[in-house]
């Protein structure tokens, strides 16, 4: 039997500044940051899109292990147990480097998830990593709505979309651990 690998790569992209106005006298006013966390899994050709605002969480450890549980939970459930986990990330020393993210690796071995996983890092300068793609595809379609007025918008918008192969999910505290 072949071992059944699932492929991760995570980013983040640009935060995205709510409101997003036409007014002149709201343009200058204090925006609150609305991050979006992406996910691509390899295995479905899917993109997964967290989306969530400064107050929920920021973009450290704590937000970045919550968010890629909550996935391999739920690719769990859809496509069963995998044998080996490959996560492939940017250089970010505050976001992937951080020691948090190797022992929740080696948890996920301890606790049976998985046989092994391989956390893997882009050389600098790669510039269009696949989450990085499809990144500029999502910002192109952003750019296009004349206004959002709460954080929770962007998600909305981005849902109604037309482009393939993303998932959209707005993040509640709920889904963040500590």
């Amino acid at each position: 039997m072949v071992p059944r690998t699932l492929t991760l790569h995570m980013d983040f992209h640009k935060n995205l500044p709510t409101p997003k106005v036409t007014s002149k006298d709201c343009y200058y006013a204090n925006k609150l940051r609305t991050n979006l966390f992406g996910i691509y899994c390899g295995n479905q050709d899917v993109i997964n899109c967290f989306m969530y605002d400064e107050t929920i969480a920021g973009t450290g450890p704590n937000g970045v292990i919550s968010l890629l549980d909550y996935l391999l939970v739920k690719v769990h459930q859809e496509q069963g147990k995998h044998q080996t986990l490959i996560v492939w990330v940017d250089n970010s020393p505050a976001q992937f480097k951080e020691n948090y993210l190797f022992f929740y690796m080696d948890y996920l071995v301890k606790k049976g998830d998985f046989l092994r996983t391989d956390l893997k890092f882009l050389l600098e300068g790669h510039s269009y990593s696949f989450c990085d793609r499809r990144f500029g595809t999502i910002q192109k379609y952003l750019d296009n709505q004349e206004t959002i007025q709460v954080p929770k918008d962007w998600a909305t918008v981005l849902n109604k979309s037309h482009l393939l192969n993303i998932k959209v999910y707005w993040v509640s505290q709920e889904m963040i651990k500590d």
